[in-house]
């Protein structure tokens, strides 16, 4: 937290931003997530981490729930929601958790559902609980690097933990793809 100049509760509201904003911005949530492990601890930043995806979920369901189709193709792209859309109208509510540690394809998914007027509740717990286990996984990274690793592992775990679900998701879904 010194090196920022916060206090710790400035900090966590913060990270609870910038993880929000991730739905509309180019926002690296796993390395703030992973950094507010290392500043926060593990505790503290698991429930931030998790409020701020939380968050960002919930917005992204309602901008895509207000938007309609045409309004998401301007808002996430004609590309983004030409990959996102056909895994989430086959797949629903598992594909959004499973596209949760996907850059970019998890903040359409979720503004997909929103416009598929999928139940609100069925999504939001769901897409919570994805969040908690993601958050945890790069929490845990920062908070158990803090003095035991040089500064740059927890940043580059970062960037592989969301590459290793991907592919795990990625292979998951093929396998269903050719199973049905």
């Amino acid at each position: 937290m010194q090196a920022l100049g916060l206090g710790a509760p400035l900090l966590a509201l913060l990270v609870i931003g910038l993880l929000a904003a991730d739905i509309l911005l180019p926002v690296p949530s796993s390395v703030v997530a992973t950094a507010s492990g290392m500043m926060l601890g593990f505790g503290p930043a698991l429930l931030v981490a998790w409020a701020g995806l939380t968050l960002g979920n919930v917005l992204g369901y309602w901008l895509g729930h207000s938007a309609g189709h045409a309004g998401i193709a301007r808002l996430v792209g004609r590309s983004v929601l030409e990959r996102s859309g056909p895994v989430v109208r086959r797949y629903g509510l598992p594909a959004v958790v499973m596209l949760r540690p996907v850059p970019v394809l998890a903040e359409a998914s979720i503004i997909v559902l929103g416009a598929m007027r999928t139940g609100f509740g069925p999504a939001l717990a769901l897409c919570s609980v994805a969040n908690l286990g993601l958050a945890a996984l790069y929490v845990a990274t920062g908070a158990l690097s803090v003095g035991r690793v040089p500064i740059l592992a927890p940043f580059a775990a970062s960037i592989v933990i969301p590459a290793a679900l991907w592919l795990g998701a990625r292979a998951l879904m093929r396998r269903k793809t050719q199973a049905g």
